[in-house]
């Protein structure tokens, strides 16, 4: 929303997807997240 916005927020979606999707392996469950699901593929 706030890249849409044009506002600046400092995070890298893409490196909180990865890191989400790296928790979820070494939890050995998948993301809860619907959003990590969505953009990890």
């Amino acid at each position: 929303m706030l890249d849409g916005l044009g506002i600046a927020h400092g995070v890298h979606l893409d490196a909180l997807v990865e890191t989400s999707v790296w928790m979820a392996r070494q939890l050995g469950r998948p993301s809860p997240s619907r959003v990590v699901r969505a953009l990890a593929g």
